[in-house]
């Protein structure tokens, strides 16, 4: 009775500590610069201390390691973990994750937060383990990959062989050079969600995959029932790493190495006119600053993303705090209206225009940095950048730009997508057989194969209009079962701030002139977007560059044309300032002698 009274009162100690946010003894800096070694036992998620001589070994838990000394419940509802929270504000677009499988023709940017333009993978038919298996890779754990709330009864089983992956500090934290993300996104679609942690350290390796282990699965016997041909996951530590305490040296850091923010945020682009942009390299990283200098969190983990309102914002640094040393602009020559009218990132940020929109490669969307990475440069998902747009502010900013391509039923003038799973079991088998030249684009189509994928689909959704979504086409069946095209606006591209790398002063829009901008073959305002589409005969269709930017093209055309004659006017204005002066003089001396005549006069 005392031992239950006992475990009552600590369980309410820890979660009254849990709701004031009682610092614990990691969680505040105590004034001391240098960086604090981490002397300490690994403890499995039973709360056992992990010793490389017992066997079977379970991977070290971060919640159970970390969390005596740092708040875990408080850091696990940062910005990188609470997108499945419904009650936390989902802020400015952000890159999403696109579910794409090209045989199926379905690409489709997906995120749990409530973002214009994304589709919620539970709307779809995409079950957090389903999400987890393919994204998790690039989350660092918690949220989606741990939250209960969100796991199906018919997955139960699975996310008891699996694991529910926690927050992985190391993933940020982890200062040894020896720390694999590569590894941690293969042991996340072998679904060694629990293990996955550990592999990507220097600590242990991990073996097998849970994704292969039947339902029956135990975790402590490790092995694998009715399933002797298959590994089952295992971990191997490092002996030499441990002393004989049991404890083991971890080389932790409050600032977080570049690389470490790298692997989920890169990009590359890739045009026409040469194979790969290599991009500036980026000035404040040049400069010396490190990523969060500008993108910092507290002990919330609510990081700062460069927000106009923010203290690490460009307004701010650059024109009023001159924080880290940043230089204040004169933007000689520029009217102050461009200020007020445009983000400082469309003439600083990413690459410059082109009359053709680039693609773009990132990490989230093609895998970079991994053994999985698509390499070619039309290699789906299909992401256009710089795309210029409205934001929040009503400023013009660059952007990605992503077309979804999807499956659907048309329902009152609105669209209901098929669910994934449904579009996968029947539309892939038909679209591979015919894929005689498998790259990493679009198979190639012709109107016979989409008409019976149509079909196949109609015949499962019998009198309603069943439709494929792509860019601004609209494919359908009509009474006759003929292919019909239609102009669609609906769904909209999905855009989100394109805001690295800042290019300086003399590499920015505008450091060659107004033309750079303001003629009639500049890109800014006269560049292409290309349309999403599967069918050859129009997939080179290309969309003007500035529908996003609430712009009459004829009225910005107009005004850029002006720019022709503004060295003719310069001189015309020029000429007549002089004869105004001229004009001014003659009259000037003109009413000197005027005076003098009357002066004169008077004399006599």
């Amino acid at each position: 009775m005392k031992f239950f009274l006992l475990l009552l009162t600590g369980v309410y100690l820890l979660q009254a500590a849990d709701s004031l946010q009682v610092p614990l003894l990691g969680d505040q800096p105590d004034g001391n610069r240098a960086t604090p070694i981490h002397h300490i036992k690994l403890l499995d998620q039973d709360s056992s201390v992990i010793y490389p001589d017992e066997h079977p070994l379970l991977p070290f838990s971060t919640q159970k390691t970390c969390g005596p000394c740092h708040n875990y419940a408080v850091i696990s509802r940062g910005w990188h973990f609470n997108a499945a929270d419904s009650a936390v504000d989902a802020g400015r677009q952000g890159p999403p994750f696109i579910w794409l499988n090209r045989h199926a023709l379905i690409q489709i940017p997906l995120s749990y937060r409530s973002w214009p333009g994304v589709f919620n993978p539970q709307d779809l038919g995409i079950t957090a383990l389903h999400f987890t298996s393919r994204f998790g890779g690039y989350m660092p754990g918690g949220g989606v990959a741990a939250d209960t709330s969100l796991q199906t009864l018919k997955n139960y089983w699975r996310w008891q062989v699996s694991g529910q992956a926690e927050v992985n500090c190391f993933a940020c934290h982890d200062a040894s050079p020896l720390y694999d993300a590569a590894e941690y996104v293969d042991q996340m679609k072998r679904q060694n969600f629990r293990w996955a942690a550990t592999a990507s350290t220097d600590l242990a390796r991990v073996e097998g995959s849970a994704r292969n282990m039947p339902d029956n699965f135990d975790l402590y016997w490790g092995v694998a029932p009715d399933e002797p041909r298959k590994q089952p996951p295992t971990v191997t530590y490092d002996a030499r790493r441990f002393d004989k305490k049991g404890q083991v040296d971890l080389v932790l850091t409050r600032k977080i190495p570049n690389d470490r923010c790298y692997f989920c945020h890169s990009q590359k682009f890739e045009n026409n006119q040469r194979q790969t942009e290599a991009l500036y390299d980026d000035v404040h990283l040049k400069a010396g600053l490190h990523c969060v200098e500008c993108h910092q969190n507290k002990l919330d983990h609510q990081i700062d993303r460069g927000l106009a309102e923010n203290e690490n914002s460009c307004e701010n640094c650059h024109l009023n705090s001159g924080r880290f040393g940043a230089p204040k602009p004169q933007h000689k020559g520029l009217p102050p209206v461009h200020l007020e009218k445009v983000a400082c990132t469309t003439c600083h940020s990413g690459p410059q225009p082109l009359n053709t929109s680039y693609l773009a490669h990132t990490s989230l969307a093609h895998e970079l940095g991994t053994k999985y990475a698509h390499r070619e440069a039309t290699a789906l998902p299909h992401i256009q950048a710089p795309v210029f747009a409205r934001n929040a502010q009503g400023k013009i900013a660059p952007n990605y730009m992503a077309w979804p391509v999807l499956w659907a039923i048309v329902r009152n003038d609105s669209l209901s997508p098929i669910p994934l799973e449904q579009v996968d079991e029947v539309i892939s088998p038909l679209i591979a057989r015919g894929d005689s030249l498998p790259t990493e684009d679009w198979p190639l189509l012709n109107d016979s194969l989409l008409t019976t994928s149509l079909d196949t689909l109609a015949q499962i959704f019998p009198q309603q209009q069943v439709v494929l979504v792509a860019g601004t086409n609209r494919f359908f069946l009509n009474s006759q079962k003929q292919l019909t095209v239609q102009q669609t606006d609906v769904p909209e591209p999905y855009l989100w701030p394109l805001a690295h790398d800042v290019r300086p002063a003399a590499q920015a829009l505008g450091a060659n002139g107004c033309t750079d901008c303001h003629s009639l073959s500049a890109p800014f305002f006269n560049s292409k977007i290309r349309n999403e589409t599967i069918l050859s005969d129009v997939q080179a269709s290309l969309l003007p560059g500035n529908r996003f930017m609430k712009i009459n093209q004829a009225t910005a055309n107009l005004f850029s044309s002006t720019f022709l004659f503004r060295p003719l006017l310069k001189i015309v204005v020029v000429l007549f300032y002089l004869l105004l002066l001229a004009v001014f003089v003659l009259y000037f001396f003109k009413g000197i002698n005027y005076l003098i005549n009357q002066l004169n006069q008077q004399q006599d």
